[in-house]
Parts: C-alpha cells; structure tokens; sequence
C-alpha cells in the first residue's frame, strides 16, 4: 500500500512538472511569436539594425524569464529602451503604442484646457496637437526613464515649460486672454499699428521672456520692461502710435481738468469747444508722450527736460496760455 501511495505521489509530481514545462513552452512560443510580429513591423525594421534586433531579442527573452508577470508589450518597451537612447529611434518603433497612451492622456487634458480658456469645441483645434505632442513627449519619456525618476522628472519639466510656452503663445496670438497676455500689451493694438508676423513673434518671445523672468525675481515695472523691448521692434510710425495709446488715458485726464479750471475761471464761454478742446487734448497728448519715453531712460533726463521746454514755449495752445494769464493774476489778488 506505500509503494501504491509513493507511485502515485511521484506520479503527480511528473505530472504537475510536465504541466508547468508545457506552460513555460506555451508561454516561450508565445513570447517568440509576439518578438518575432514586433521585430517585423516596419517601424523596427526601419530603426534596427541586425545587430540592435539581436541584442533587443536577448534582452526580451532574459526580461520574460526574470518578470514572468510582465505582459509581452511591457518587456518588448524594456529591451527596446536597454538598448536604443535616441528618442526619435525608440518613436518609430513603438509609435503605435506611444500614440495609443498619448491620446488616452491628451484626451481630458484637452477638456481642462477648453474650460480654463473658455474656449469652443470649435477652437479645439487651436490647442489639440500642442496638447496631444505634449502627452506623446510625456509617454515616450515615461518609457525611456521609467526607473530613472531623476531624470525623467527634469524631461517632464522640460516638456512642461515648452508646453506651456507654445500653449499661450498660440492662444495670446489668437486674442485669447492667458497669463502671457498682460506681459505681450502692444499686441491689443497690432491691428492699429499694422504689425507684421516677425514682430508678432518677436513681441510674444520678448512677452514669454519677461512672464518667466517676473515669475522669477518679481519685477517692479512691467510696463517699463515692454516698453524697452517695444523700442526694438517697432518702427518710428509705430512707437509714436504706440506711445499715443499708452498715455492717452492720462492726457485726457489732464485735459478735462484744465477744461474744467477754465470753467471755474470763467473762460469756457469764450473758448469755441470744438477748437480749444482738440488743441489743448494734442498738446497734452504730446507732453505725456514725452514724459513716457524718457521714463526708460533715466540717464537722459536733460533731453526731456529740452523737449517739454520746447513744447512749453513754442507749441502751447493760446487758450493754455491765457488760462495761465487768469490763474496768476487770480493769485495775485
């Protein structure tokens, strides 16, 4: 009776060795039939040589025996990465299941932006390759690094910052408000100022550098800082414009509050509005411009000082003048 219980005992155990050889066969002939359909696709032909498909081949198969719970596509990515570090490389032989993981991750992330933006479906192509090209660095990257979190942390910010960059960059063009908008204002007025594409673009480099240089070191005048790089883009046509939009504000301010000391003087009523208001309006217009370009140029306070001399004296408005008249002889009482 022993023997009996030995002989089936030891016969189990053949059997369940049997089995589990058989298993480890079924899965090494599906392993081989899966390497072998990737090493045929035309993308790896077209990156590998004879050399790289024998070496990843190895290393697919060494990976199988040491991760038996790793399902095929995992340990393929694996040897591929061993053995290629050019990313473009890497790209074309696993571009379908890059670009599958890609649209799995650009999918809600083009619904956030859409809401952040306020943006239509219509718009979504505006932003959907820029968002797609960014989930499809972040994919490839993940592959590569995988177990070098040093690294891929630092791609990822890369990819991160020209993402952002190339976002607002084509959203700000388009008219869009975005967080690169307030450091870009001369393109409010681009229209106005017959802008061409090369100035377009300088205008939104210059804007991205300053958005990451305030995000930085906090800068106390922006408008300063645009106003500087505005000087070396625009021509003289198109600063002057851009200037007289800049104060303009300030010179209408100033204007009405001379208006309204003429009125308290009592001299409005010899005034003819449509005349003295358009020449008192140029004149202020004129003197805030002058403060404004020199304000970036503080070594060259005594040009200025020239320039509003000269306006003072020789192209003050008549009705200024006598406003002055009655203010002093008004004190003088």
């Amino acid at each position: 009776m022993k023997k009996f219980i030995s002989c089936v005992v030891l016969l189990l155990v053949c059997l369940q060795a049997t089995s589990q050889e058989l298993n480890l066969q079924n899965v090494d002939q599906r392993q081989s039939r899966f390497l072998e359909n990737r090493i045929n696709e035309p993308g790896a032909r077209s990156a590998l040589n004879s050399g790289e498909i024998e070496s990843i081949s190895n290393t697919f198969l060494r990976l199988g025996e040491a991760f038996p719970d790793e399902g095929n596509r995992m340990l393929f990515r694996m040897a591929v990465t061993q053995h290629i570090t050019d990313p473009e490389r890497i790209y074309t032989i696993l571009e379908d299941e890059i670009n599958t993981d890609a649209h799995r991750r650009a999918t809600p992330n083009l619904a956030r932006e859409l809401q952040r933006y306020n943006l239509s479906q219509e718009q979504a192509p505006l932003i959907s390759q820029i968002i797609f090209d960014r989930a499809k660095q972040l994919t490839l990257y993940g592959y590569m690094y995988k177990h070098d979190e040093q690294t891929l942390n630092e791609k990822t910010n890369l990819i991160e910052s020209d993402y952002q960059r190339t976002l607002q960059t084509v959203l700000t063009r388009q008219g869009i408000r975005t967080n690169l908008s307030k450091y870009c204002l001369a393109l409010d007025w681009k229209d106005l100022l017959s802008w061409t594409e090369d100035q377009v673009e300088q205008v939104l480099s210059a804007g991205w550098d300053l958005f990451e240089r305030n995000r930085i070191e906090k800068i106390v005048s922006i408008r300063d800082v645009q106003h500087r790089a505005a000087t070396g883009i625009l021509n003289n046509e198109q600063y002057d414009l851009y200037l007289t939009n800049l104060v303009m504000d300030k010179a209408i301010e100033e204007t009405q509050a001379v208006w309204n000391e003429a009125a308290r003087l009592g001299l409005t009523a010899q005034f003819d509005h449509a005349v003295v208001y358009p020449e008192l309006l140029a004149y202020y217009l004129e003197r805030a411009k002058i403060f404004e370009r020199f304000k970036i140029y503080p070594d060259r306070q005594h040009q200025r000082d020239e320039l509003l001399y000269d306006l003072s004296i020789n192209h003050k408005p008549v009705a200024l003048k006598q406003i002055d008249t009655k203010k002093d002889s008004t004190r003088a009482r």
